[in-house]
């Protein structure tokens, strides 16, 4: 996970998407990215889209925060984060 096309949050996920594995499989990253119960994370849209929009509830502040570290971070070949899939850099 990490950086960002179009000013939006670049995820790939491993699980394909058959009955809904990738969401719930992106649903669980976000959470743990977040860190917020994976029930705070929900697709508001593209529910069977490669792009989707999703919802992620809990204390703005911390979350736009958390987002900002993620959009900075460059992927690594093969389009994972050189740190990791939650890691950020910096305090």
């Amino acid at each position: 996970m990490g950086g960002s096309h179009d000013g939006a949050l670049r995820v790939h996920v491993h699980a394909r998407a058959v009955d809904g594995a990738a969401t719930e499989e992106l649903r669980q990253l976000l959470a743990q990215c977040f860190h917020v119960p994976r029930h705070a994370v929900t697709c508001v849209r593209g529910q069977r889209s490669r792009t989707k929009i999703m919802e992620v509830i809990g204390d703005e502040v911390a979350l736009s925060d958390r987002l900002e570290r993620l959009l900075a971070l460059t992927p690594a070949p093969g389009g994972a984060s050189s740190e990791g899939p939650c890691e950020t850099r910096g305090p």
